[in-house]
């Protein structure tokens, strides 16, 4: 286990906002961290992240285990370049390399006993931690993240929010934490920025802790959903979109209330034979309106995905990702729907092959 939260608990005032929240993440595993507002998605990040005291429970991580945070606010140092900025996410293998560079000058002077202990000791740990690629991986990273060389340079102070948010995500990045937990880091991104970082997410080895509005983010990445409610919490296996089928699924049998109690005997009420295929024929007509809503809807996510692959000039991103993010609920919805009219076609045509 890379993460082992055991009945957490936080309150603030009066107000407890995190109660009995137990779960465990394992290695590589993407966990997509859902909830409406107010149920404590940012302060269970901040309690993960180490800025949070709770009020009880525990947080536990695989031993050695190195944390990576992306707050909502931007976390990037002024008094920087954006070169200097990504490079603080391989410090440790640029200061090898540097202090390589020196003894390497001494032992072309003349080098000590201890110089070349230092050296060999060094040189191997540069090599574990692939320091000769670190400045290279600075670069990939930062063109990956939308970054042109020319804009190496530029302080970090003259740089917009969604500049500020690819060169904290292009930092991260580099530094490799094992649980990396980002909140929201697709705040001020164009469209470019956010597919470069699906990517990126998609291809990273470690452990992720997902909070974010973009519905085609989490479904790119995600393998694991941990849905906070005020009344409770469930960790769902499998992809965001299987996470919205099960919920709707679960809607879909809550509204519909629980079937009626059989009559005496067991069985279930008797139909009238006429009555029986009236019903059967409506529900036929329903199922198939609902498969024909089904289809409607996917050919217009269809649509919408091709306009977002090449979105128009002056398109407004956020509203298509969000409409994006509403059809692929409402397909959630639709499916339950249809599974439902389908299990009770099924059930009653059943009843008219033991009538006759």
């Amino acid at each position: 286990m890379v993460l082992s939260v055991a009945s957490l608990r936080k309150q603030f005032g009066d107000a407890t906002v995190l109660e009995d929240v137990s779960f465990r993440i394992g290695p590589r595993e993407k966990v997509a961290l859902v909830g409406r507002n107010g149920t404590g998605k940012t302060t269970l990040l901040k309690i993960l992240a180490g800025e949070l005291e709770p009020d009880g429970g525990s947080v536990s991580f695989a031993r050695g285990a190195r944390v990576g945070y992306l707050r909502q606010e931007l976390p990037v140092d002024h008094g920087l370049t954006v070169l200097e900025e990504a490079q603080a996410g391989r410090a440790e293998a640029l200061s090898m390399a540097e202090r390589l560079k020196e003894l390497e000058a001494r032992l072309a002077d003349g080098a000590t006993p201890d110089d070349l202990e230092e050296y060999a000791t060094l040189h191997e740990r540069f090599l574990e931690a692939q320091g000769y690629a670190a400045e290279n991986d600075v670069r990939l990273v930062l063109a990956r993240m939308g970054f042109d060389e020319c804009e190496f340079d530029k302080p970090t102070s003259a740089l917009s929010g969604g500049e500020k948010t690819r060169l904290a995500l292009a930092r991260l990045l580099l530094e490799e934490p094992d649980l990396l937990i980002l909140d929201e880091p697709t705040n001020h991104l164009d469209f470019d920025s956010r597919e470069a970082l699906a990517k990126a997410l998609a291809e990273t080895t470690g452990t992720l802790i997902l909070v974010s509005h973009d519905r085609h983010l989490l479904d790119s990445v995600t393998d694991h959903t941990l849905d906070l409610r005020v009344d409770g919490h469930t960790l769902y296996p499998g992809r965001y979109a299987e996470y919205r089928l099960a919920r709707a699924r679960a809607e879909a049998e809550t509204q519909r209330g629980p079937r009626p109690e059989p009559r005496s005997g067991g069985e279930d009420r008797p139909w009238n034979p006429r009555a029986l295929s009236k019903e059967v024929s409506r529900l036929e007509k329903e199922l198939a309106a609902a498969e024909d809503r089904v289809a409607e809807l996917e050919s217009e996510l269809a649509a919408l995905e091709s306009t977002l692959a090449d979105p128009p000039t002056g398109a407004d991103l956020l509203e298509l990702t969000s409409r994006h993010g509403g059809l692929q609920d409402e397909i959630a919805r639709a499916l339950a729907y249809w599974e439902q009219i389908g299990s009770e076609l099924e059930r009653l045509r059943a009843m008219q092959g033991g009538a006759r």
